[in-house]
């Protein structure tokens, strides 16, 4: 009778040392290996710049900010604040909503939230737990409305599909092209490494800015990468592993086809927004 009450404390100390095994290595791998790369870490990063309004009338062509029908079927929600503020940015949210909902991004795109905000805040707009935030809107043209929600989408593609793997950080890829780490480069660095001012910043702005480089004035981008072994490897990346080979391919979406030599920031170049939203509608 000892043996077996003895072998049953045993059998009892086994089963419970393997549960605790067991939920350490499904904590590892849930937490660890297969959850979005330091998504809390740097998400405070993500607030761009503000810059002061300036004065632009609204477009009239309301029609041409048509978004696709199937909006209320798709894992990305709009809030406007306040409420009324729906009827009166129509243009903005549409636009907006036309970009995030091309076929192969959608697809890519889970829990999603936008949040468009009439009164100015510090930021223009920012990213953070998988919610879009654009602030003072009217104090920007409809592009330049445009060019900021592409550029914090940048930091939810960033986080939230470009997730970590067993083996990588698919995002590390484009990291260790410039960076040592967060806000400290790699030495031999130049200004023409990188798509703008605001992108030398730290890593993770260095993508949205050359991610909305990639999306809206693609050529540009494409014609400097040429002179930069550094830039060429970041066009690269983007082409590789995160747009199909002729997504945006030598497109270009700016209202001036001159090439400046250097941006402070990417969100600031004027852009044909007709010509953009033709383009995605495609």
């Amino acid at each position: 009778m000892k043996e077996i009450r003895s072998e049953i404390y045993f059998s009892v100390f086994v089963f419970f040392v393997l549960t605790i095994l067991f939920s350490v290595v499904i904590f590892f791998m849930t937490h660890i290996l297969f959850s979005p790369h330091d998504a809390h870490k740097h998400e405070q990063d993500h607030e761009h710049i503000y810059i002061e309004p300036q004065e632009f009338a609204r477009s009239d062509d309301q029609d041409l900010y048509s978004a696709s029908e199937s909006i209320a079927k798709n894992p990305i929600s709009f809030r406007y604040i306040p409420d009324d503020l729906v009827d009166r940015s129509e243009a903005y949210g549409n636009a907006l909503a036309t970009f995030l909902y091309q076929d192969t991004l959608y697809a890519q795109i889970e829990d999603l939230s936008v949040e468009i905000h009439e009164l100015a805040y510090k930021v223009r707009g920012n990213m953070r737990s998988k919610t879009l935030r654009l602030f003072g809107i009217f104090n920007m043209e409809v592009g330049e409305f445009l060019s900021v929600g592409i550029h914090e989408f940048a930091h939810y593609f960033d986080i939230y599909i470009l997730k970590k793997s067993v083996f990588r950080d698919v995002s590390e890829y484009f990291y260790e092209i410039s960076w040592e780490s967060t806000k400290v480069m790699q030495a031999g660095q130049e200004q023409g490494d990188f798509v703008s001012g605001y992108a030398m910043t730290n890593k993770y702005e260095d993508f949205a800015e050359s991610y909305t480089y990639f999306v809206l004035h693609n050529n540009d981008f494409r014609i400097k990468s040429a002179q930069s072994d550094i830039l060429r490897a970041k066009y690269d990346f983007f082409r590789r592993f995160v747009f199909r080979e002729e997504e945006f391919f030598k497109t270009d979406f700016s209202v001036w086809n001159k090439i400046e030599k250097y941006y402070w920031d990417i969100t600031k170049i004027w852009i044909d927004v007709k010509k953009l939203l033709r383009y995605l509608e495609k």
